[in-house]
């Protein structure tokens, strides 16, 4: 995600994942790029966090939402 100009920060935690962007642009202009990003990472076999810093239990499988 870093590769993207706009991303400053990406915090990460479970099934969650929190992108703080530099005020270049509006998220309302690259919303799909990093939705594009996050989905094309995890279809190419990307991994954010090893199984064993995860709660298996409450994980689900959930389309990536970007607000």
């Amino acid at each position: 995600l870093f590769f993207l100009p706009f991303v400053k920060t990406v915090f990460i935690s479970g099934n969650f994942i929190a992108i703080e962007k530099f005020s270049i642009v509006e998220w309302e202009d690259v919303k799909n790029d990093v939705s594009d990003q996050i989905n094309e990472f995890i279809s190419n076999g990307g991994v954010f966090m090893e199984k064993e810093e995860l709660n298996l239990s409450n994980l689900y499988k959930h389309h990536i939402l970007i607000w």
